[in-house]
């Protein structure tokens, strides 16, 4: 009898020893984040004075799946995503009477501030990666991000000469035209906790049919994980 308990404590050792050092498979995680970013617009036309801090931001909501027993997951979602460009003595706006859209500036009006604003709803694709054995969670998300514009517009204040006078004028303009419905790029976020580094690089065009269809954005910015 004794030998059957004292068998009986070795064999249950033993299977404790094995069960805590068998892999598990993950949770689900990094589901809901918020990113803050800055678009650094390239190959922007050489009269148009830009502004020295395109600020953009995008919330998300991930459905995350991990992949077996290994640290890599597969992640699928919907965000919404706003870039934008602000500008000092050009906005994009009609040309005219036409029904063109571009960068120039408007007769009549000495613009102060410009803001072109780009909104998308976005399906947002991940492979991701963690190392959940340090202090805190390190993660590289690797991805692709299919968007379309859900809202844009052109905002700029300024002042208005009518004779003698100059008025202040705010105005917005919705509805424009010469810009591309959808929006593809690559993704990555890379940190070390909750707060990570994320980057963004478009594959297609904003602009179409107008002096601006060499220009796009690149998102540099950081990433704050809720949950």
């Amino acid at each position: 009898m004794k030998k059957t308990l004292t068998l009986a404590i070795i064999l249950a050792l033993c299977l404790n020893a094995f069960a805590s050092g068998t892999k598990t498979r993950m949770r689900p995680q990094d589901r809901f984040i918020f990113e803050t970013f800055t678009d650094i617009w390239q190959n922007v036309p050489d009269e148009i004075n830009s502004s020295s801090l395109d600020r953009g931001f995008m919330i998300s909501y991930m459905f995350d799946f991990p992949i077996g027993l290994s640290n890599f997951s597969f992640a699928v979602g919907v965000n919404y995503a706003s870039h934008n460009y602000y500008t000092k003595n050009h906005l994009f706006a009609r040309v005219e009477d036409s029904e063109l859209y571009n960068f120039h500036k408007p007769e009549g009006i000495e613009i102060e501030r410009a803001r072109l604003s780009l909104n998308y709803i976005s399906a947002p694709v991940e492979l991701r990666y963690f190392v959940k054995s340090l202090p805190k969670t390190l993660r590289i998300h690797a991805g692709i991000r299919g968007g379309y514009l859900v809202n844009g517009f052109t905002k700029y204040s300024g002042k208005k000469d009518y004779g003698d006078n100059n008025f202040d004028v705010v105005f917005r303009e919705y509805n424009l035209n010469n810009l591309e419905n959808f929006l593809i790029g690559t993704t990555l976020r890379l940190g070390y906790g909750r707060i990570n580094a994320f980057g963004f690089f478009p594959l297609t065009r904003i602009f179409k049919d107008n002096d601006a269809v060499e220009m796009f954005p690149v998102s540099l910015g950081f990433s704050l994980i809720l949950f």
